[in-house]
């Protein structure tokens, strides 16, 4: 049901409409869905995507490094994720589903550079990574150190 309240007419669908004496101005209220870009290889294939500040990627066993043991990705790809606003990167381990956290720029800072038939890539060692089942920063009141009782 449209409203029309001093030049300001509702469509009652999110979409507002401004009209004044010599300008138009259309715009919505309803917030946007969240972006996905998808990140490819070089032949097209989607590898992983970003949504929001955050490169996603599912790796298998498979996909591991074992010397040194660590998770790679294609330097294209984290440029890719970069250049769409993507300041982390997650690697989702499919078998233990667990997410393993590292800031892109870390890559470029301290991953070790392979090249093992896959194009070049960056590594990072795991303990790199924050993994998802382990916190961050430690608890700030750990009660059972305090000996109240």
């Amino acid at each position: 049901m449209p409203l029309s309240v001093g030049g300001l007419t509702t469509a009652g669908n999110g979409t507002d409409t401004h009209t004044s004496a010599r300008l138009e101005f259309q715009y919505t209220t309803r917030r946007a869905k969240s972006q996905i870009l998808k990140i490819r290889r070089a032949d097209n294939v989607v590898i992983g995507e970003v949504r929001g500040d955050t490169y996603f990627k599912k790796i298998h066993d498979k996909h591991f490094l074992d010397k040194p043991r660590g998770i790679a990705s294609d330097v294209d790809a984290l440029r890719q994720a970069q250049n769409a606003g993507a300041i982390y990167f997650v690697a989702y381990h499919v078998e233990s589903k667990r997410e393993y956290r590292a800031p892109i720029a870390r890559f470029f800072s301290r991953g070790i550079r392979v090249n093992r038939g896959y194009g070049e890539q960056l590594a990072l060692v795991i303990a790199d990574f924050n993994k998802n089942d382990e916190p961050t920063q430690p608890a700030l009141f750990n009660l059972s150190r305090l000996n109240l009782f």
